[in-house]
């Protein structure tokens, strides 16, 4: 039922608070009674207590990250939440255009531009803000003006922010890499496997995964336009990809995807030495280092370089598993079994809740009534 509550008392704040900043806002006015007030409970002593919180991390999606720092698109110029590297636009075809975020050689010790801090945020909002009083909206390094986050007592809107492990490593960086390695658009293109397919499914398909990996493999060729989150963890770091890409991917390109897997596989463990932590970024740092030299300028995206960031991120909050937006996404699946169409979905979600409600309310009727009777 905990679960549910939750369930229900965010579908009811959403509902009354229609508008994103509407949200962001009641997020902020409770959080700050919460910290700086605190509430007043009564332990299993009867002791009266004063118990205080603070918020010291968060983690969403890019798009989302837009949202609350109030920053540019992560797409866009200077679009990055934790440097002020402003990236390129690059051309794709003849009449396409994508915006990468090169490898600054000219910074080569950390592969971009200088870090962003609370403080010059603080500052670029300011700045951001002054020029809509006048008229002139411009965004300054990449951030439109003020966000409520920037105001919660103990909260660092640039370091306490996380890089989302699942959709910038998972689904975003191993997704990319297996697409070009697998797809059959790629298929002159001297990294292409996409003739060897039947053969790494053959070795995918023959792996019989410990009983801590929930799925079973899938087949890459027929079924990886619906693989989850979940089963690209698999491939990348427990079992699959080495032996499935052993003598078929060219090795130089099989060297540089090892530097990924080990990099991320010791940022995902349960205790991270400061050896390990270095190490990792070291490898992630040559790992983006060659992307451009083995895939071209195009393939260096958004979460190629916050990979550049990771070795921070983990530093400042913990270790990938434990800032992922995995459990989210769980609640995501919960949140979906409770309305089944696209009109008034919270009150599809209230009476569902209701429904669920109902075996627990009745050792609470009345005796005598009729459903004491039944």
């Amino acid at each position: 039922m905990d679960t549910i509550n939750a369930i229900i008392k965010i579908y009811a704040q959403w509902h009354i608070h229609s508008t994103v900043w509407g949200e962001i806002c009641y997020f902020y006015s409770t959080s700050r009674l919460v910290i700086l007030a605190g509430m007043a409970i009564t332990n299993n002593k009867g002791k009266d207590l004063t118990v205080r919180g603070i918020l010291l991390c968060a983690m969403m999606d890019a798009p989302a990250k837009c949202l609350m720092q109030n920053f540019v698109h992560y797409n866009g110029f200077s679009g990055c939440p934790y440097c002020l590297e402003q990236g390129t636009s690059v051309k794709t075809s003849a009449k396409g255009h994508t915006h990468a975020y090169p490898f600054n050689r000219k910074c080569l010790h950390q592969g971009y531009d200088e870090d962003r801090s609370h403080e010059n945020t603080l500052q670029h909002a300011y700045e951001a803000h002054k020029s809509k009083l006048e008229g002139k909206y411009s965004p300054v390094c990449g951030v439109q003006g003020y966000s409520w986050f920037m105001f919660i007592p103990g909260f660092d809107i640039i370091k306490g922010i996380a890089v989302d492990y699942i959709h910038c490593v998972l689904l975003g960086v191993t997704k990319m890499l297996m697409t070009l390695w697998f797809d059959k658009s790629h298929a002159t293109v001297c990294w292409s496997i996409s003739k060897q397919d039947e053969e790494v499914d053959r070795r995918l398909l023959n792996i019989t995964p410990p009983n801590c990996i929930s799925r079973a493999p899938r087949s890459i060729t027929k079924d990886f336009a619906h693989w989850k989150a979940s089963e690209f963890r698999s491939f990348l770091f427990f079992f699959y990809s080495i032996p499935c890409l052993w003598n078929i991917l060219l090795d130089e390109y099989f060297q540089h995807f090892i530097l990924f897997v080990e990099a991320i596989w010791l940022l995902d463990q349960s205790s991270i030495s400061p050896q390990c932590l270095q190490k990792a970024g070291n490898l992630l740092h040559h790992f983006c280092l060659r992307i451009e030299a083995l895939y071209g300028c195009c393939y260096e995206k958004f979460n190629v370089h916050s990979l550049l960031h990771l070795q921070d991120c983990v530093k400042n909050i913990g270790p990938l598993w434990a800032c992922s937006c995995f459990w989210f996404e769980d609640y995501n699946g919960d949140l979906r079994k409770l309305f089944h169409g696209t009109q008034k979905v919270e009150l599809q979600v209230a009476f569902s809740v209701c429904i669920q409600m109902i075996p627990e309310l009745i050792p609470l009727l009345l005796y005598g009534s009729s459903s004491k009777g039944l």
